[in-house]
């Protein structure tokens, strides 16, 4: 399973191991706490597939404000496109917004690969 992750400096793209995903999908707080509570653990946990640094403070604050509408903004679309609609990957995609899940969907095709988690 595949996460995105949005921060304030670029995208993200992590793969869930599978020794953790189990624990980590069907746990408690406690448990991800526990897991990313150190570098060791966040680095057993997960690993970094791909990241896409923002060039400068106007591009980030346009991804972010079209995140926050629940759209997709260039860059993003790019990232996915490069990191998995071309590499073939069938992962299963994780997102925390449901907006943005169904936007995904519908510019890439990837019906079968989004799945949108609650926090």
């Amino acid at each position: 399973m595949l996460f995105l992750t949005e921060t304030c400096a670029g995208y993200a793209l992590f793969r869930l191991t599978e020794k953790s995903s189990s624990k980590l999908l069907q746990g408690s707080t406690n448990d991800i706490e526990e897991a990313f509570g150190t570098t060791e653990g966040a680095q057993k946990a997960v690993k970094m597939v791909a990241f896409q640094r923002f060039k400068d403070a106007k591009q980030a604050l346009e991804e972010t404000t079209t995140l926050i509408q629940g759209k997709m903004g260039k860059k993003l679309k790019k990232f996915l496109e490069k990191n998995i609609v071309e590499q073939g990957i069938k992962d299963e995609l994780s997102v925390i917004d449901s907006n943005l899940r169904t936007t995904i969907k519908s510019k890439l095709g990837m019906n079968n690969l989004i799945n949108y988690v609650k926090v």
